[in-house]
């Protein structure tokens, strides 16, 4: 087991690994923790293509982002079968290993401070030994050297995460914002709160270029903008991604999406302002069909639930919003039901002030 030095300028990590490899016996394991950028696939091509051309990957797991606190380096630890030239037509097993009950504690660090790592530790060993695949843990997946070998990239999502509590965030959240920018009546209180089933195993899936036109801002960067009364949407994850007001003209239409690529990666807002926003950060999802503020509340917290796949070292880039799947509620033809999402979301508390 090795973790090679990182970020060195004459040679890579995958550059150690492979050495590692090289001298062990036919068969011998090779556990390395290297930076996730080992594992995207844009970089170490050469060096990728003569692991896989004389050696197995066996699995690969992504590792909690705070585990070399209070070094902020997002790495992934991989499993290799020394002297087994790679079958890209037999599975990789990967894990989604992030959440291992630690937690940060001053003077301290990372510690166990509420007793659940041996439970997670027994599940997370289960489901390597037998291979098993659990929704938002684990996934298999045959793999080329040219592929992704990050669980992120083949897991499916767990929608039993999705609840009424994950809408109702979304609406106070929206509520929340309106509020700081005086942009709703507080007195209007219709009551119309209805319990409603999500039924999420009927949902079908669906690709976000399948339902938007995603673009790239053209706006200036906000240093290079001066203060004024146009909301500037950037990559933060609170105040419906609004960071500052400038005098640029709007360049985005009102009743849009905006989705983070870079900082707060994949936090997803529903915008109803014309608006600014930063090209580095942001891209703008325009939709394909009738929008309003309740199915874009609706339609930015499914989408949120795809963040965990996404980090500052797996940036959300356009190419990989376009291909972002979710499930949504169809109708009888298999269209996405717009119209039962609008309804959820007024049958939820403070919706109608929104």
């Amino acid at each position: 087991m090795i973790n090679p030095p990182y970020s060195q300028t004459d040679v890579a990590e995958l550059e150690f690994v492979e050495h590692l490899l090289d001298i062990l016996t036919v068969d011998g394991i090779g556990v390395v923790v290297v930076p996730m950028s080992c594992a995207i696939g844009t970089k170490f091509k050469d060096v990728r293509k003569r692991l896989f051309e004389k050696h197995t990957l066996d699995a690969v797991f992504s590792m909690p982002d705070d585990i070399f606190y209070p070094t902020g380096t997002n790495v992934c630890v991989m499993v290799w079968k020394a002297h087994r030239p790679h079958d890209s037509a037999q599975e990789t097993f990967f894990g989604y290993y992030k959440n291992d009950g630690f937690v940060k504690r001053k003077k301290l660090g990372r510690i166990d401070a509420y007793k659940t790592w041996n439970d997670i530790q027994r599940e997370w060993l289960r489901l390597y030994r037998n291979r098993d695949v659990k929704d938002g843990v684990s996934a298999r997946f045959c793999v080329k050297d040219t592929d992704e070998w990050l669980c992120e990239a083949y897991m499916k999502t767990d929608y039993s995460l999705l609840s009424k509590d994950v809408f109702s965030q979304s609406v106070r959240d929206y509520l929340s914002f309106q509020i700081k920018c005086g942009l709703t009546d507080l007195s209007i209180k219709t009551e119309r709160h209805i319990d409603r089933e999500l039924h999420v195993k009927d949902w079908k899936e669906f690709t976000l270029k399948q339902l938007f036109h995603i673009t790239v801002s053209k706006d200036p960067n906000l240093q290079n903008s001066n203060p004024g009364v146009i909301p500037y949407i950037s990559s933060s994850a609170e105040n419906n991604g609004l960071t500052a007001y400038v005098d640029t003209q709007p360049s985005q239409k009102a009743n849009t999406i905006t989705i983070a690529r870079n900082g707060s990666v994949g936090a997803t807002f529903y915008q109803p302002l014309p608006f600014c926003a930063s090209p580095d950060d942001i891209r703008i999802l325009t939709p394909k069909f009738s929008l309003n503020v309740y199915i874009g509340l609706f339609l930015k917290s499914v989408i949120e639930l795809e963040k965990f796949r996404y980090a500052y070292g797996r940036k959300l880039g356009t190419k990989r919003i376009e291909n972002l799947t979710i499930r949504l509620p169809v109708k009888p033809d298999n269209t996405p039901d717009y119209t039962y999402m609008e309804e959820y979301i007024k049958a939820l508390p403070y919706s109608d002030r929104i």
